[in-house]
């Protein structure tokens, strides 16, 4: 049987701000603000298609330290199901990024730097050209990216496959979300 993939990813915002106008009479004005995007990702290789899902929840880096996470096929790193697998055991393998969602938990100690990998091999389609783009998420912040485009970030074997992720200022715990395609 072939392995076949869906996802919905939502992204959503909202928020209401509020301004109190006159005091002595207890007038207000309020704006509701935000918005709602959904997409829905059927199983395939082309627009608005997955066929590959890598997922883990409570990674933890000690401060100062990185872990570099092989983007192409999760080379040694073992999320529940075996090294370079998925999470039902199947062989990790991805050209395309078409989601990525990271969050540093709220009870880590220090800032998740997200890129920064320096080498020749590191992931920056998505950080910029330059390999020294990072993002920094405090405790409790999520990135998240998603799309339905065709062609997605890509990813290959021997450059453009290191995501790195470290822990700057303390010790982190934090959870990484990861959809693509084979082709």
């Amino acid at each position: 049987m072939a392995r076949t993939g869906a996802a919905n990813f939502t992204f959503k915002m909202t928020g209401r701000i509020t301004n109190t106008v006159h005091v002595d009479l207890g007038a207000s004005a309020s704006a509701a603000l935000g918005d709602t995007i959904e997409m829905a990702f059927t199983s395939g290789t082309s627009a608005s298609n997955i066929d590959r899902i890598w997922s883990d929840s409570g990674r933890t880096v000690s401060s100062g330290n990185d872990e570099d996470i092989d983007l192409f096929d999760f080379a040694g790193i073992d999320s529940g199901a075996g090294a370079a697998l998925d999470n039902i055991g199947q062989s990790a393998s991805f050209v395309e990024i078409v989601g990525l969602m990271v969050q540093n938990q709220s009870a880590s100690a220090g800032n998740l730097v997200l890129g920064g990998e320096t080498s020749a091999a590191t992931w920056n389609v998505m950080l910029g050209p330059a390999d020294t783009g990072t993002i920094t998420l405090l405790p409790g912040m999520v990135f998240m990216v998603g799309g339905l485009a065709d062609p997605g970030y890509a990813v290959a074997d021997t450059t453009n496959h290191l995501l790195r992720v470290n822990a700057s200022g303390g010790n982190i715990t934090y959870d990484i979300h990861i959809f693509g395609r084979s082709a």
